[in-house]
């Protein structure tokens, strides 16, 4: 599942459920947009991983999205 009810959203490596977890974010870590695949963003974070989001989970704050 990759809902943020317990503080954390899934970054995967493709744009799907079923995809492996890259790391788990925290909320409120600050992502840049990369694309966009339907309900799917891909994003680089902070940190400088770069995976899949779920988009029902992003916040868009300008240019810079965060959780």
């Amino acid at each position: 599942n990759d809902n943020s009810s317990d503080g954390f959203l899934n970054l995967r490596a493709e744009p799907n459920n079923n995809s492996y977890i890259i790391t788990r974010m925290p909320i409120g870590t600050f992502v840049r947009r990369l694309n966009l695949a339907g309900w799917w963003m891909k994003v680089e974070t902070e940190y400088g991983k770069v995976g899949w989001a779920h988009v029902n989970y992003l916040r868009n704050l300008s240019r810079v999205g965060s959780l």
